[in-house]
């Protein structure tokens, strides 16, 4: 009799620990589970910035300039230097998609063994209550995982920057490196601060109306003329810059529409451009430039008389 109850006893123990353990085990893979879910990544997408084969009148090339330092700040260097809109033989591409033009650009450097660079901008800032997706902005920009450009090059031992602005009027500069290469080329530039795991991240709150959602706007293109390069001219050739990003703000069904009512940010946007009308007045009246003002003077009219809030 003791010796059965002994028996019971030892095989009851077993299986209250294979049982122990199989729970352990269920609750281990639950667990598991419900990281990888609570772990999925965001969904970032791909956006254009802005797209130099299909500029909007606003942003025509005719409005745009090329700014010189350094030893190329000079008259000849000035009016040698150029940018058009360039057709581009879709047939010959050998790149993933085929377009038709280009941002062509000629920068002539002044000879010397200097650190020169050409800037190359819209005259007038993109202002963000005008500006439609796409062209010269992206909207709603959370969590950004890169930024790219398609860029042609011509074997030039200069490096390309991207200077971008955001919405607390904060500057970024993206240097994608060298452009000694031939021929179309997708150059990245990887953020090294974006973390994959959203559980890893910091919660953030944004303000919204009648601040504007998160946005990235572009600023200018800058070629930097390293001393190893004796100067003379140069050219190059881009199609687009493209933003990689997750959305940060889900889309909301708002009842009440804020800018409507209030009109807030197009009373800030009309304010904004008529003291850079004032400025530039002062900027360029008896210059050269004064005829080309008087038609950016024009175009600024004409948005504040159509335009329509693209910030949705």
């Amino acid at each position: 009799m003791l010796r059965r109850t002994l028996k019971f006893i030892i095989i009851l123990i077993f299986l209250l620990g294979v049982s122990d353990i199989y729970a352990q085990q269920q609750n281990n893979a639950n667990n598991q589970t419900g990281n990888k879910k609570q772990g999925v990544p965001g969904n970032p997408v791909e956006k254009v910035l802005i797209d130099f084969a299909k500029l909007p009148d606003y942003l025509s090339i005719d409005k745009w300039q090329i700014i010189l330092s350094g030893y190329s700040d000079n008259p000849l260097s000035r009016s040698l230097s150029d940018l058009k809109i360039v057709p581009v033989d879709a047939a010959k591409l050998s790149i993933p998609f085929k377009f038709n033009n280009a941002l062509g650009i000629h920068v002539y450097f002044e000879y010397s063994h200097g650190n020169d660079w050409a800037q190359i901008r819209p005259r007038l800032e993109i202002n963000p209550f005008y500006a439609k997706e796409g062209e010269g902005i992206v909207r709603n920009v959370g969590p950004i995982k890169s930024i790219s450009m398609w860029v042609s090059g011509r074997n030039y031992n200069y490096s390309i920057e991207v200077r971008l602005v955001d919405q607390n009027g904060k500057y970024k500069g993206i240097n994608f490196g060298t452009l000694w290469f031939k021929g179309w080329k997708k150059l990245t530039w990887v953020n090294p601060d974006y973390i994959k795991d959203v559980n890893k991240r910091d919660i953030t709150k944004v303000h919204l109306y009648p601040q504007y959602a998160p946005y990235l706007k572009f600023d200018s293109i800058i070629i930097y003329k390293s001393p190893q390069e004796i100067g003379g001219d140069f050219v190059t050739y881009i199609k687009d810059i493209r933003v990689e990003y997750e959305p940060l703000l889900k889309k909301l069904d708002m009842p009440v529409n804020d800018e409507k009512i209030w009109k807030i940010q197009e009373t800030t946007a009309a304010q904004k451009l008529k003291r850079l009308d004032r400025w530039l007045n002062i900027k360029y009246s008896g210059s050269s430039y004064e005829e080309q003002y008087k038609k950016d003077r024009a175009e600024m009219e004409k948005n504040l008389k159509s335009g329509q809030s693209q910030n949705k």
